[in-house]
């Protein structure tokens, strides 16, 4: 079997593209690991067409190059160069929030731009019932966490403007590539902004009352702390 006949599934380390990728090349280092020798893979995205450098063992150390045809049943897999891009999620989300969270970046990394748009939605739909809004459609909850005074203004915005994006991903006809892509953009940047403010920075400020409040509390005689004592 022909190197290119044989493919490789990977994450573009380059464009962040799930696909199974030609083989371009496969060599046998002269390392070796408890009498297995490492091996590297060279690797075509089929998506931007760049390369990819892997190195693995094979799962069986006796067979022979030539033998390896299916290489992901056949690789294990130690690095991979360029790395590929980790999904970047805001700190502190809850868990439940964190994993469709997740879910969407994943999906827009890998261009799929219209199941991004749905998870992104989704994720902020269950940070809404984090704090509180379970009832009722996401305008719903949106709504009754500005009005309670949980979000202001352009936060309030900023949730419409997730809800209406992933909605349109959900239910209205295909949007062209270059549409899909930009809107998909769009709803990642304000969905970062979104968690940030809702669960990022409240966990932060926490953070800074406990351990720079009380230190800095301790310098200044008679200044009140934030617990309303009276520093001494």
């Amino acid at each position: 079997m022909t190197d290119s006949a044989r493919t490789l599934t990977i994450v573009c380390g380059h464009c962040g593209t799930l696909n199974s990728a030609p083989c371009m090349g496969i060599f046998e280092a002269q390392v070796k690991f408890r009498n297995a020798k490492l091996i590297y893979i060279f690797v075509e995205c089929l998506s931007c067409g760049c390369g990819n450098m892997l190195s693995a063992f094979k799962s069986n150390y006796n067979m022979r190059l030539s033998d390896l045809t299916y290489l992901d049943n056949q690789l294990n897999l130690c690095s991979q160069w360029p790395k590929p891009h980790e999904p970047d999620v805001p700190e502190d989300v809850p868990d439940n929030v964190r994993v469709v969270y997740t879910e969407a970046e994943q999906a827009y990394m890998a261009h799929i731009y219209s199941a991004a748009a749905e998870r992104y939605r989704k994720s902020l739909q269950l940070a809404m019932k984090e704090k509180g809004a379970t009832k009722g459609y996401l305008i719903n909850q949106i709504d009754k966490l500005h009005d309670e005074g949980i979000l202001p203004s352009g936060m309030k915005d900023i949730a419409h403007a997730i809800r209406i994006i992933g909605n349109k991903a959900a239910h209205d006809e295909p949007l062209s590539e270059e549409d899909a892509k930009k809107e998909a953009k769009d709803i990642r940047e304000f969905a970062a902004l979104f968690m940030t403010y809702l669960f990022t920075l409240p966990a932060r400020i926490k953070i800074w009352q406990q351990e720079a409040l009380p230190a800095q509390d301790a310098l200044v005689p008679g200044a009140t702390t934030h617990s309303g004592d009276t520093a001494k």
